[in-house]
């Protein structure tokens, strides 16, 4: 009896641990994962373009299309859920700066065919300006652990060049 309760346990210990993977295991599969993701993103944002020309204007064409697609990708990125602490931080400041383009573009599409007024806009280019931040620090920390871990990213880098 002691020796199947003893079975029992390391059984139920076994099968309770969570599958750990190297951070290197971690980027790896963020960067496979992400790279579909944009390159599914690239291909309906080519499809969106048709309706440039057949809307009445840019607010519209934002409002139906481009919004919507950005929406969806960040909601689908969002889905990832890499398994590492570094890993997880690096996605999650990608996501915020997507988030804040997102909100610039909302404000952009509201207010593009309107004349200009440096007050009114200000706010809409501060968050254009921290999304940049975001994103650029991203990329420069996909850079760092592309060569911390020695995983080549130069096909997805070259993805991200595209946009």
């Amino acid at each position: 009896m002691k020796y199947f309760i003893f079975l029992l346990f390391l059984f139920t210990i076994g099968c309770s641990q969570v599958s750990q993977v190297t951070p290197r295991e971690d980027f790896e599969n963020y960067v496979t994962t992400l790279s579909e993701y944009q390159l599914e993103n690239s291909r309906k944002m080519k499809e969106t373009e048709s309706f440039i020309s057949k809307s009445d204007s840019f607010k519209k064409y934002s409002q139906e299309h481009f919004l919507p697609l950005i929406e969806e990708h960040i909601k689908n990125l969002s889905t990832i859920e890499p398994q590492t602490q570094e890993i997880n931080d690096l996605h999650q400041n990608y996501l915020v700066g997507l988030q804040l383009q997102y909100e610039f573009q909302v404000l952009f599409s509201e207010l593009g065919e309107q004349q200009p007024d440096k007050s009114r806009d200000e706010p809409m280019y501060q968050k254009l300006e921290e999304s940049r931040q975001k994103i650029i620090e991203w990329k420069n920390s996909m850079h760092s652990l592309s060569e911390k871990y020695q995983v080549d990213i130069s096909q997805f880098d070259s993805k991200q060049e595209q946009k």
